[in-house]
């Protein structure tokens, strides 16, 4: 009836039928033709879930990779310290002679290149570590606005639970078939 279609046209915005290998769907999608406003709830209330599920993984990540982040900061300082006495030392490694200079160069080298790669990692963890905040925050959001959804969707029912109800009602208050 007409209540049925203000819940389908109210979720349509809010409720996705994401495919299985789309865990990241936008909510904002439309329905692809509900047939009910059962099966639009049902859809609203699974895509609430997969939010929950999605919501405690990237916690769970999240608290996971802030030691990994520490430990990497660790690293790149002692990295970094090693590489300053290295490059520091000037041209002292030249008094030792040239294998003393081309060691000296070889561990340079290497120290640069350990650095490297620590602030490259720390960097990859921090801006992974970003994108799940910044996921977390997606969900929330889109969380709510499915919540406030599914609570207008819960108030429409009922109104059409109360329509259903006023209609058998009038329709048992005036049928001639019942009179006494």
């Amino acid at each position: 009836s007409r209540l049925a279609a203000i819940i389908i046209g109210v979720a349509a915005p809010f409720v996705a039928l994401a495919s299985p290998n789309d865990t990241h769907a936008h909510p904002h999608r439309t329905i692809a033709q509900a047939a009910s406003p059962a099966l639009a709830l049902a859809s609203l209330d699974r895509k609430i879930a997969d939010f929950d599920a999605e919501e405690s993984a990237s916690k769970k990540e999240l608290m996971e990779i802030d030691p990994q982040i520490a430990h990497a900061h660790a690293e790149s300082l002692v990295h970094g310290r090693w590489f300053y006495k290295l490059t520091r030392a000037g041209m002292l490694p030249v008094g030792g002679g040239f294998d003393e200079l081309v060691s000296h160069a070889m561990r340079v080298e290497r120290a640069r290149r350990a650095l490297s790669s620590d602030l490259t990692r720390e960097t990859k963890l921090r801006s992974h570590g970003s994108e799940l905040a910044q996921n977390l925050q997606r969900i929330d959001r889109d969380r709510a606005a499915l919540g406030s959804q599914r609570t207008a969707m819960d108030a429409a029912r009922m109104a059409m639970a109360d329509e259903a109800r006023r209609t058998q009602a009038f329709e048992k208050a005036f049928d001639p078939s019942s009179a006494d």
